[in-house]
């Protein structure tokens, strides 16, 4: 099946050798995030382990390790499955009910995402990257209305942790057709509640929406890099190492939701932030604040600073 130890491989980028926290992710092919060889052209096969559901768009897959093919629907994989230098695109017909592009196993454990490109061919209001039971590794989640789902309502929890992933151009529509509102809310993380740590290490979330899929011009309403929000009697973990935090009205919204969030613990260290009032990618969309933090959140920050300045990244009270 195509490669075989495609995650040793490397071949070469204008930003070098990856390592993890220290290089930008970038979108593309052999670059930061993305697809790592060749993209892919040929459709997953359908039978064994891959079954494919033509009412909904989903394909369910059971086992395995799959390299260098194109998913066109959504995959819904069990745990340790692999799925390697693959583009997961979702149908041609949009599918009129909340779902995520990728999702791994509800109850335990994690599915894998190595090397892959997240990118609906046809963007929807109703769509986002990645939820529960999912590892990505230097992937790329774009055109979503949010790049990760990580929410549960259940004692199963997240169990997401991303490493060198970059997130960016979310799909803005107005009005939001899938939640009746003025505009969707997009986020390239959103959290709500869920019983286990979900970690970041090494991502680039951008909170810029798309300026190719969606609505556009964007109205640069509702959007964030990083959101977190509980239901009331909810709590969330989230951590963010040695991240780029871009865009977005926040690069960090986690206090402005008027709900408690005594229970919920928050982490960003070593992070590096988009200066609120700069306009250094020349767009005008640069965020209002970088970090907003709730009184009663359990909150630690460490090592945080400006992309631009290098100065330490303050904390605004939520």
């Amino acid at each position: 099946m195509g490669l075989v130890v495609v995650h040793h491989r490397w071949a070469g980028s204008s930003t070098g050798t990856f390592v993890l926290g220290t290089t930008e992710p970038v979108g593309g092919v052999n670059v930061g995030a993305g697809v790592i060889a060749a993209y892919p052209t040929t459709n997953i096969p359908i039978g064994g382990a891959v079954s494919y559901n033509s009412s909904n768009g989903v394909y369910t897959i059971t086992s395995g390790t799959w390299e260098n093919y194109v998913i066109p629907g959504f995959a819904e994989c069990s745990a340790d499955v692999v799925l390697r230098n693959c583009a997961i695109i979702g149908t041609v017909t949009e599918q009129t009910s909340e779902r995520q592009l990728v999702k791994g196993p509800t109850t335990s454990g994690q599915m894998t995402l190595e090397y892959c490109t997240v990118d609906p061919q046809t963007p929807s209001a109703y769509y986002n990257g990645i939820s529960q039971g999912v590892k990505a590794v230097r992937s790329w989640i774009k055109n979503t209305t949010d790049g990760i789902k990580a929410y549960s309502t259940s004692s199963n929890g997240a169990r997401i942790r991303c490493e060198g992933v970059l997130i960016d151009q979310l799909t803005q529509f107005a009005p939001d057709y899938a939640a009746s509102r003025t505009e969707t809310h997009n986020d390239c993380i959103q959290t709500h509640h869920f019983l286990d740590t979900v970690e970041l290490v090494g991502c680039k979330l951008n909170g810029r929406h798309s300026l190719t899929k969606g609505d556009i011009p964007p109205y640069r309403a509702q959007i964030a890099a990083v959101m977190c929000t509980v239901i009331s009697g909810g709590e969330f973990r989230l951590t963010l190492d040695q991240c780029w935090l871009l865009g977005g009205i926040y690069c960090v919204n986690a206090g402005s939701d008027s709900v408690e969030m005594a229970d919920s613990y928050l982490t960003i260290t070593n992070s590096r932030f988009e200066r609120p009032g700069t306009d250094q990618f020349g767009d005008g969309r640069a965020p209002s604040i970088a970090l907003v933090v709730d009184n009663s959140l359990n909150f630690t920050g460490s090592g945080n600073t400006y992309i631009d300045n290098g100065q330490p990244v303050p904390v605004t009270p939520g």
